[in-house]
């Protein structure tokens, strides 16, 4: 025989279900985060002969979403968003080949990487500078994924790795600062409102 209550009257405690529901909710908003950059990544490609360039997009998003939230793997969450929303029929042709990967690797290696970025006194430059070695890395990353499925890689076909590398690195930067930039300028108006 059971002495006392069979079930306790609250598994968990208030605060408890208060963390969980707000881990869900920001896994909710990465998520989403993550889709809108694979849909704006697919509809801003432009075919103007620069390797990267449309890289910029996912980089500003993956930046401001990373540097935003307190969630560990926040970019790997924006990843699967990215990812999940890229294999749909709607967006696949507009997107490169291995999307999947393409977003989910770079967006898991930002945070590993981030951690350490933040350790830096200037935070906001170490994030600019880890968002153009995450994008150099995508273009060894889907180098190796085209070259590993017997493909080519168009880019590096047509100006070599090195130069595509480059390019990434810079696209990356690029995206970088127009993310920090974007946070700080909601940031900025964020706090003129509440003084207001």
């Amino acid at each position: 025989m059971l002495s006392g209550e069979l079930l306790p009257k609250s598994i968990l405690k208030n605060s408890e279900l208060r963390d969980i529901r707000n881990v869900v909710r920001e896994i909710g908003i990465l998520l989403v985060f993550g889709a809108v950059a694979a849909v704006l990544q697919a509809y801003t490609r432009e075919p103007i002969n620069i390797p990267g360039h449309a890289w910029i997009v996912w980089m500003v998003m993956l930046t401001a979403g990373r540097f935003s939230s307190p969630f560990r793997w926040a970019g790997s969450v924006m990843g699967v968003g990215a990812a999940v929303l890229s294999s749909m029929p709607l967006l696949d042709a507009s997107l490169p080949r291995f999307a999947v990967i393409l977003f989910i690797v770079p967006a898991f290696l930002f945070d590993i990487v981030y951690p350490y970025a933040r350790m830096v006194h200037f935070r906001s430059i170490s994030t600019i500078l880890t968002s153009g070695f995450i994008l150099f890395s995508l273009a060894l990353i889907q180098f190796s994924v085209y070259y590993a499925a017997g493909t080519k890689f168009g880019a590096v076909a047509k100006f070599g790795l090195q130069y595509v590398a480059l390019l990434y690195a810079i696209f990356g930067l690029i995206g970088g600062l127009i993310g920090m930039i974007a946070l700080k300028v909601v940031h900025h108006r964020s706090e003129t409102l509440t003084a207001n």
